[in-house]
Formats: C-alpha cells, sequence, structure tokens
C-alpha cells in the first residue's frame, strides 16, 4: 500500500512521475512556447531546407532521427556521410538507404552523432568546412544533454543551429550570421 502523501497527491507507484518525465514534459512545453514553423525563418537557407526538406520530403525510416539523416541526405546530397558514432543498427539502416539515393555527390557533409554528450572538443574544426553538417540525437533527453546541446551551438565555429526538439542540426555556413532556429517538425 502506498503511504499517504502530506499534499495530497496519492499516485500508484506504475504513475509516479519520474524526474526524466517530468522535465521532458516542461521541456516539451518551453519548446511549443519559443518554436516556429518555416513562416517564422527569415533564412533563405533554413527556410529552403525546412521547407523542401523537413516539411516536404516523404518519411523515410520510422526512427526520428534516422528519418531526419535521411531526408537531410537526400536534399544536401552528401558526399560523405559519417554515422560511425550511431547505434549499429541505425548505422546499417541508414547505409542501406543512402546506396540507394545519388550518384552525383556535393560539396556537403553529415555528421551524425547519437546525443549531445558526445564529446564536441574532439573535433579537428580544420577538417570542418562550411558546408559539414552534423545532426544531433537526443538533444533533450536529460538535463545534462541539454546544457551539453546549448553549449555546443553556441560554439564560435557554428552559425546555424536548428532545435527540432529531440533533434538538433548546426551547419558551419560562414557566410551566413549566426542564428538559433526552434522549428516544430
Amino acid at each position: 500500500m502506498t503511504p499517504k502523501r502530506s499534499d495530497g497527491l496519492n499516485f500508484p507507484h506504475y504513475l509516479k512521475p519520474s524526474r526524466k518525465m517530468i522535465f521532458r514534459i516542461i521541456s516539451y512545453i518551453k519548446f511549443l512556447l519559443r518554436s516556429t514553423n518555416h513562416h517564422g525563418v527569415h533564412s533563405p537557407f533554413i527556410y529552403s531546407y525546412i521547407t523542401k526538406c523537413i516539411y516536404g520530403q516523404k518519411k523515410l525510416h520510422k526512427d526520428k532521427f534516422a528519418n531526419l539523416v535521411l531526408i537531410s541526405c537526400v536534399y544536401f546530397n552528401p558526399s560523405q556521410v559519417n554515422v560511425n558514432k550511431c547505434p549499429s543498427a541505425l548505422q546499417n539502416s541508414i547505409q542501406k538507404k543512402l546506396k540507394n539515393l545519388h550518384e552525383k555527390k556535393s560539396k556537403y557533409n553529415i555528421v551524425c552523432w547519437p546525443n549531445p554528450s558526445y564529446n564536441f572538443k574532439t573535433i579537428d574544426f580544420n577538417a570542418i568546412h562550411p558546408s559539414t553538417i552534423i545532426i544531433i540525437n537526443n538533444i533533450r533527453e536529460n538535463t545534462q544533454q541539454l546544457n551539453s546541446w546549448n553549449a555546443i551551438r553556441k560554439q564560435k565555429n557554428i552559425t546555424v543551429s536548428i532545435d527540432f526538439f529531440s533533434q538538433g542540426v548546426l551547419f558551419f555556413r560562414k557566410e551566413q550570421e549566426k542564428q538559433h532556429f526552434v522549428i516544430r517538425s
């Protein structure tokens, strides 16, 4: 039997909200209050990415992170996609689908991270060029991940960041002013 609480709220043990659950609910409410859709985007590059890629592509995978990677690959047609840090099942799925995309490659490179806690300081910024795109999963999994995401997006080399609640996308475009977008997808 569950002991009585002084505040009058008595939840069965299986309904007690965990700290992680409460964090995610509050985080989602804050996200909804700050987020916009493509109408709130004033950068032509990001507007095109949002309308033609995020909103305009059919779903290619049931996993949101894998889908974001795949539709971004269809849109940018990268010359290289690095999924080494991702779980092997996701790597295999992405690599299998990428083989069937396009033959002609572009200047873009896409790097996938399974979470923002990956050591960002290990990146060789000399190897990153303005056409590098980093897609990060689980940016709001917990407080530590959200803090890591916020620290990453504030790096001086990153000019554009997009927050899709669960995933984040980073761009290193030198021709663009530093901007952060919070987009409902």
